[in-house]
């Protein structure tokens, strides 16, 4: 096949040239802007890597109805009163334990989409200049990440701790972990007595940015220092992303250090899509797009550093 025969840097300027087309069709099948669509897709990837099982026209639904409330205001309280009015329904129904089971996850999935979109609003350093200069002048504080964090996990302990989600596992919003017994897959968690001292280091580094490696690098702390009970991947994902926008290294698409991780994988798969599909509007497939696009943004952005 041709296309297999490209170096890296010629796919790079296929893909960008696919994403220029895209880009140039709109998103008007979903109604939404460019900035939104970021928003939308960015908060939709980030819910994904928490086994969200929302479908596009759930997730645009809730998206559609939050994204012109500002956060936390009287509106916004009130959509979150919609999801509890829902969860009490819920409760009153005595289902079989298996749609009962069904149906609270999908609760929990909508709420969890639901704040992640908030963060993803609070973060838009477009109109919220003042974070922005917050950043530049103080780095990713402690008070920071525990805004983040209270924003990302707004009652989803008041919900669900006591729901019957067999994996659910408390937030403790506006806290830091404070115990070890910790199992997070392969990464090594730092002790809890040390985790100030880690967010520390990433307010450090966060004040001395100088390209998307050292965005990376403070997602990877953030992670193995866990400095949440739970949520940590979306803390990580959210100030990466804020990151990147304030620094201005990839505005248009939402990206993760997981793509550049596994880059080789995505440009093929990129590769594979477009070749069997023949039509790059239906390419960009949503199901597809979280990480898909993220990765081809993060490619040619970053194109110079991969060989």
């Amino acid at each position: 096949m041709y296309l297999q025969n490209l170096t890296i840097e010629e796919k790079c300027d296929f893909l960008y040239n696919i994403w220029k087309y895209i880009e140039s069709k709109g998103f008007d099948d979903l109604s939404l802007s460019l900035s939104e669509y970021y928003i939308f897709t960015s908060a939709y990837a980030i819910s994904k890597a928490e086994t969200s099982q929302l479908t596009e026209e759930e997730a645009l639904a809730i998206f559609n109805k939050n994204y012109t409330n500002y956060l936390l205001d009287e509106n916004s309280e009130k959509f979150i009163n919609e999801f509890i009015d829902e969860y009490n329904t819920l409760m009153n129904w005595n289902l079989p334990y298996s749609k009962y089971m069904n149906k609270i996850k999908k609760l929990h999935d909508k709420l969890e989409y639901n704040n992640i979109v908030n963060a993803m609003k609070y973060i838009n350093v477009e109109e919220n200049t003042n974070l922005r200069d917050y950043v530049l002048n103080y780095g990713i504080t402690k008070e920071l990440l525990i805004k983040l964090h209270h924003i990302l996990t707004y009652r989803m302990d008041d919900l669900f701790q006591n729901s019957g989600i067999h994996d659910y596992f408390p937030y403790m919003s506006w806290e830091l972990r404070q115990w070890d017994h910790i199992n997070v897959w392969w990464h090594a968690v730092w002790l809890a007595k040390d985790i100030e001292d880690k967010i520390e280091i990433i307010r450090q580094k966060s004040l001395n940015i100088q390209n998307i490696f050292d965005v990376f690098e403070i997602h990877g702390i953030m992670y193995e220092a866990h400095i949440f009970n739970n949520g940590n991947k979306r803390i990580s994902r959210i100030i990466e992303t804020l990151l990147i926008k304030i620094y201005n290294f990839a505005p248009s698409i939402p990206i993760s250090y997981g793509y550049f991780i596994y880059k080789d994988f995505y440009i093929c798969k990129l590769v594979d899509l477009v070749l069997e599909s023949k039509d790059f509007k239906t390419w960009a497939d949503f199901s597809y797009t979280s990480a898909l696009l993220s990765s081809l943004e993060m490619l040619f952005h970053i194109a110079q550093w991969i060989m």
